[in-house]
């Protein structure tokens, strides 16, 4: 009997693969906490059967999380192909299985606990991608068009942001009223030139894919310090 258990395998792959290569390996660990460990982690790796994995996934599934079922086999997947690179197993018992939900590119929705830790972070990085995220959580207007925004653009005295047209995607001029608290966070802006974030002043901020991995980076060491897992991965478009 092989003694390579799937739970004893995934300990090393999490030891050896996930935690050195992928930076969401407690997502990873959770999602075979969950669902695959209970159900197959102390089955010899070559035992593993097709029917085991589609199983799991049809469980996942009856809770009504399509996506994370996707997430789930995407897990399962990894860890039986880095079985194969380790040959401890010939063949994925996830060989051919599709994914059990359509897969939809723009679906993360951040929870009001998830934004609040978002809005937490924006504060502890500051200008200008703190106030540029923040910005974009409460108008929930494009980053594109945002990053853009100038201080002639906005009236404080009719709280309007007028978008020109060159700098939308519908090729029309957009007038988005803001709320007190985007004012605010306007206010607390630093004026250094015409662009309202900006790090010099004088050209939109360009290294938002920098500010967006220093907000991770926060995020999960604020939850890392309360014992807990790291936010789902989740992307700026998502604040929409």
């Amino acid at each position: 009997k092989n003694e390579w258990t799937v739970k004893k395998a995934f300990a090393d792959f999490l030891k050896r693969y996930a935690k050195v290569h992928n930076e969401y390996w407690e997502e990873t660990d959770r999602i075979f906490k969950k669902d695959i460990l209970p159900a197959i982690g102390k089955k010899p790796i070559d035992e593993v059967k097709k029917d085991d994995i589609i199983k799991i996934l049809d469980k996942v599934i009856s809770r009504g999380s399509g996506v994370m079922a996707n997430r789930t086999l995407a897990a399962i997947r990894k860890f039986f192909n880095w079985c194969i690179e380790r040959d401890l197993i010939k063949f994925s018992p996830a060989y051919k299985i599709s994914s059990p939900a359509k897969n939809i590119s723009r679906d993360r929705v951040l929870s009001d606990e998830e934004l609040r830790e978002i809005w937490e972070a924006c504060d502890r990085i500051g200008y200008p991608f703190g106030h540029f995220a923040k910005f974009l959580m409460i108008t929930g207007q494009r980053r594109g068009e945002t990053v853009l925004m100038t201080w002639e653009q906005f009236d404080e005295e009719t709280s309007v942001w007028t978008i020109p047209r060159e700098n939308t995607k519908t090729d029309k001029q957009q007038n988005v009223p803001l709320p007190e608290l985007a004012i605010e966070v306007l206010r607390d802006c630093k004026k250094m030139g015409n662009y309202v974030f900006s790090s010099t002043g004088y050209n939109p901020f360009d290294n938002v894919s920098r500010g967006k991995a220093e907000l991770d980076k926060k995020l999960k060491a604020a939850r890392k310090e309360q014992g807990r897992f790291a936010l789902v991965p989740w992307k700026l478009h998502d604040l929409r």
